[in-house]
């Protein structure tokens, strides 16, 4: 056994001690040939992609302030709808402007989906340079689509130029009533048409906007009204219709009318009935002298002796008949059952004429009163069917005000969405045109430089401290036996030195 052991001759570690740094001064030229590929790198590629130009137009958008009732005020989920903060408006603006209905238009309108000619000027070198990155832009994109898609797909130019559209338009805001539309695109002056006609076309859109909620609304209370005004027609032509049916103008005007007559004819009527009455008691009187005359006329010649036969005989066959004291006294008969009246012989022929007469007068007098009668029937037949025909005509008026209410509410609703449908609500205005940039946007050269300079050393610098703490020799040559100290000569009673836990895992390492 041997009395001496052999360690590795390395001190404690001290705050002094830069033996961290080592790797790195030892790597030192791999990680300056890293940094400066990377650089080398992402300097050709700045020549590799295209210059973008980018072109900036501003809006000024500002909402008036409108008092609203609160029944009219908008909600969302049953409680008042919060204001929208400029973070959601611009967003909206941008979400606006990519969509497929404005793109689609802005493409067509500059025709961007056309390609453009090549044009290849300055020197020769420069030429190749533009032809050489064209053709390796061009057959790269077959060679991604065949192992893409395993075949050359060709691309429908307009849906090609509004994706391309569409990565390259940003709205931006700054917390304020002023939005910017930025466009970016390979050609400077392509950039500035298309900044102006997207910030024309957002500024009518958003005159659009508000006007077009007026607009729905109208559109839907104009049907409405539509309808509310076919009803109307319909509850009107009723009405008319039951009026003329009823030969009628104003129910209540025909009752109180009809009501004058019939009072009027009923009382006629009555008079007409006293008339009727006090004619048929003439002709009863008549009759019953008339038929003192008939039984004269029917009674046997011994009779004619008697006063009553005597006084319905012509004055001459009674005088012939009677003896003369009796004639030469004859001057008047009583008539059988009157006291005090006597009928002179001359008055049946007045008697007989005055019947007929009074035939005749009673006959007109029993038409009138049964045409009277007639009359009144009529009138009060049409009486009772009145009160139905009012009723039924208050429902129809009933049912009129409430549509022509309804008709009125809905106009003043349709009259205010007009209103707002011709005056927006929001002040839009376009602040100035694009301008033509001048000088491109990206890529930026020294920018990329930098970036790719810092990101290079620190991933360098990191593989290195992690390729030594692994002690992995895939990208620089291996220590050796070099790395290790010369081993120490310790005396026999020196008790020996028990190394660190890095000196155990280096030693485990190394061998």
């Amino acid at each position: 056994m041997n009395d001496q052991t052999a360690v590795p001759a390395r001190g404690p570690a001290t705050p002094g001690n830069l033996d961290f740094l080592a790797p790195l001064a030892r790597q030192s030229g791999f990680i300056i040939a890293f940094a400066l590929s990377a650089i080398v790198t992402a300097l050709t590629l700045t020549y590799v992609y295209s210059e973008k130009y980018e072109s900036t137009t501003a809006i000024s958008y500002r909402v008036q302030e409108v008092t609203q009732y609160k029944a009219q005020q908008s909600a969302a989920m049953g409680s008042p709808a919060p204001a929208a903060p400029f973070k959601v408006i611009g967003q909206t603006l941008q979400e606006v402007l990519k969509s497929d209905a404005i793109l689609s238009d802005v493409v067509l309108a500059l025709k961007l989906h056309e390609k453009r000619v090549a044009s290849y000027d300055g020197p020769w070198y420069q030429v190749w340079y533009q032809k050489t990155k064209d053709w390796v832009k061009e057959y790269s994109g077959y060679a991604w689509k065949l192992l893409k898609y395993g075949r050359i797909v060709e691309d429908e130019p307009v849906a090609l130029a509004i994706g391309e559209l569409r990565s390259n338009i940003k709205v931006t805001n700054r917390d304020s009533y002023v939005f910017y539309v930025q466009v970016r695109d390979n050609y400077p002056d392509r950039a500035a048409a298309i900044a102006n006609y997207l910030g024309k076309v957002l500024a009518d859109w958003l005159l659009e906007f508000d006007r077009q909620p007026g607009r729905s609304r109208a559109d839907q209370l104009r049907l409405l009204l539509d309808g509310k005004t076919a009803e109307l027609l319909t509850r009107r032509k009723e009405i008319e219709l039951l009026l003329t049916s009823n030969n009628l103008v104003s129910v209540q005007q025909e009752t109180e009318r009809l009501t004058d007559q019939l009072y009027t004819l009923k009382l006629e009527e009555s008079r007409m009935a006293s008339e009727v009455a006090q004619a048929e008691a003439r002709q009863s009187s008549v009759q019953s002298k008339l038929a003192i005359k008939r039984r004269l006329l029917n009674a046997p010649a011994a009779a004619v002796g008697t006063p009553e036969i005597a006084l319905a005989a012509p004055a001459a066959a009674v005088a012939q008949s009677m003896p003369s004291p009796v004639a030469a006294g004859l001057g008047a008969v009583p008539v059988p059952g009157r006291s005090g009246e006597f009928i002179q012989p001359e008055d049946f022929k007045k008697l007989t004429t005055q019947g007929l007469f009074d035939d005749i007068e009673l006959g007109s007098l029993r038409a009138k009163r049964a045409s009277l009668q007639v009359s009144i029937g009529t009138i009060a037949q049409r009486l009772r069917g009145l009160p139905g025909i009012q009723a039924r005509l208050d429902a129809m008026k009933l049912s009129l005000a409430s549509l022509e209410r309804d008709y009125a509410l809905l106009n003043d609703g349709y009259q205010e969405a007009a209103v707002r449908a011709t005056s927006p609500l929001s002040e839009v205005v376009l602040l100035h045109a694009a301008s033509v940039p001048t000088s491109p946007v990206g890529p930026i050269k020294v920018y990329h430089v930098l970036l790719a300079g810092g990101l290079g050393l620190l991933f360098s610098l990191g593989l290195v401290y992690l390729l030594d703490f692994l002690n992995i020799r895939i990208l620089f040559a291996s220590r050796g036996p070099a790395w290790r100290a010369p081993p120490a000569v310790v005396p026999k009673d020196t008790p020996p030195i028990e190394p660190t836990m890095d000196e155990t895992k280096d030693v485990a390492q190394n061998g």
